[in-house]
């Protein structure tokens, strides 16, 4: 999810274990005020021209694998300035984010696929292995990451993700609703509160930075969740 690779890519090359509790737990807690903003529609529409033309992915590759402009946004919060682009479903709750994090005039970029469900699901496939730092935030929530900059390939990975839901839990995407800034905002803030939640939780960054998110990188949801086994 987005919170989870914004802290990961504010304690990336930290190898202290106190340095990467104090300054995990720190990027945590900022996330607590976490803004998302729409852009104007003039500034948004420049995001979603060509690469060539300053866009952050192939129109027509977006469109064939079947999702239209939402918006770009801004978000405040995280480990530095970040710019969300996003695609929707037309006909459910399934959608392309692109983030552009900006960190010490270094911007990196991530791709996630979500998909909410009719019953308060979620399933997100991401670019990322910062997506895997922090442990889910509810049940019927599923993560699954995978190395490779492909949106055609990422998409195949989520579609399959999908179909393993479906026949395991009866996963049905739910039809659009809600603005997807709000969406956003209130994962971020779910995610803050439930890692306040965990035991401990600031002596166990370190093991989520250096053992968990790799661990669970490159592995579809069968084999990261039990229940679906």
């Amino acid at each position: 999810m987005l919170v989870n690779l914004l802290i990961g890519i504010l304690v990336v090359g930290i190898l202290v274990f106190a340095v990467v509790s104090v300054a995990g737990s720190k990027s945590v807690l900022a996330l607590r005020e976490a803004t998302v903003t729409p852009m104007p529609d003039d500034v948004a529409s420049t995001y979603f021209l060509p690469p060539r033309a300053g866009g952050v992915a192939d129109p027509l590759t977006v469109e064939n694998l079947g999702f239209q402009p939402v918006g770009a946004y801004k978000m405040t919060g995280g480990a530095g300035p970040t710019v969300i682009v996003a695609w929707r479903k037309p006909e459910e709750d399934t959608f392309l984010c692109i983030y552009q994090v900006t960190v010490q005039e270094t911007t990196q970029e991530a791709t996630d696929y979500v998909t909410l469900s009719q019953e308060g699901g979620m399933l997100t496939t991401g670019s990322n292995k910062g997506g895997q730092l922090l442990p889910s935030s509810k049940r019927g929530h599923y993560l699954q990451t995978f190395e490779t900059f492909s949106l055609s390939e990422l998409w195949k990975k989520h579609e399959a993700g999908l179909a393993t839901l479906k026949k395991s839990t009866g996963f049905v995407p739910r039809h659009p609703a809600g603005k997807l800034h709000e969406i956003i905002a209130e994962s971020i803030h779910q995610q803050v509160a439930a890692v306040e939640q965990i035991p401990l939780w600031k002596l166990k960054l370190p093991f989520w930075f250096f053992i968990r998110q790799n661990v669970r990188h490159n592995k579809s949801i069968k084999k990261l969740y039990g229940d679906l086994a």
